[in-house]
């Protein structure tokens, strides 16, 4: 997207430019959410284990949270996405929305997991 947005440095229409930008922020946003996440799932290896329980629990809790907002910035890309006009844009967005919607999947599978353990 990043590469598309300098076609439109000198669109007549600068709110285009705008919403893709903004659009761009929810991803970045999400994106930055997703691997959080991760990363903070991959030190189970390194918890003590009497601090185990507690360390999952947060985690659930941090997950719930985190599915929340990538669902919200999911919802604030579909909504700015209805005023793009270029297909290039929109097809970069739909694949955007699915790697997230694929990370979420996941996410919620492992909250799935830890919600016994830690919930």
């Amino acid at each position: 997207m990043k590469f598309l947005e300098r076609g439109l440095l000198f669109d007549p229409d600068d709110r285009q430019l705008g919403y893709v930008q903004k659009i761009g922020l929810y991803i970045q946003d999400a994106s930055l959410r997703i691997h959080h996440r991760w990363e903070q799932l991959s030190m189970l290896a390194y918890i003590r284990p009497d601090m185990l329980d507690d360390y999952l629990t947060l985690n659930v809790n941090a997950l719930t949270a985190a599915i929340d907002e990538i669902d919200d910035d999911d919802r604030f890309i579909a909504i700015y996405a209805g005023f793009i006009h270029q297909k290039a844009f929109l097809e970069d967005i739909d694949r955007a929305r699915a790697k997230m919607k694929e990370a979420v999947g996941l996410l919620e599978q492992l909250r799935g997991k830890l919600m016994p353990v830690g919930g």
